[in-house]
């Protein structure tokens, strides 16, 4: 029996809801979505454990996720990757732009981290940490926005 797994990512996956198995006579198929590139690795790393000897990663995975899994796995696993690196379904943006996240320096706010604050979607420093386009006309005051947080 050939051992497969399809990995997505997407954000709001849950690896352990959004997962499937779907077993044929020549081919066992696991399919498994995760919200982060960390989630991939370790849901990678579990698969290769199962038996899987061949992962297909979505074309969420930019280049710097694709490596990653594989560096995961070791070189006696086959990794492929469906490729447009600028995803439709992510407003053309690349996986790695969404989901290669780096760690971010606290701004300020008490007990709470950047995953966590309630504020977490809307923040222009995690925003533009992350790479993410703030246009030049928006400009706030970070001290008095935070306030806005408790």
């Amino acid at each position: 029996m050939f051992e497969c797994a399809f990995i997505y990512v997407a954000p709001g996956c849950d690896p352990a809801k959004q997962r499937a198995e779907i077993p044929s006579s020549e081919i066992n198929l696991n399919v498994v979505g995760c919200s982060t590139y960390a989630q991939a690795v370790e849901v990678a790393k579990e698969l290769v454990a199962k038996g899987c000897t061949a992962l297909e990663l979505c074309a969420g995975f930019g280049n710097k996720g694709i490596a990653m899994i594989q560096e995961a796995v070791g070189p006696d696993i086959a990794v492929g990757a469906i490729k447009f690196d600028f995803h439709p379904a992510f407003g053309f943006k690349s996986g790695d732009a969404m989901f290669d996240k780096k760690p971010l320096p606290p701004c300020g706010v008490e007990g709470a981290s950047c995953d966590t604050c309630p504020k977490h979607d809307f923040c222009p420093t995690r925003k533009a940490a992350m790479g993410e386009y703030i246009p030049p006309e928006v400009e706030y005051d970070l001290k008095n926005w935070m306030k806005t947080i408790k």
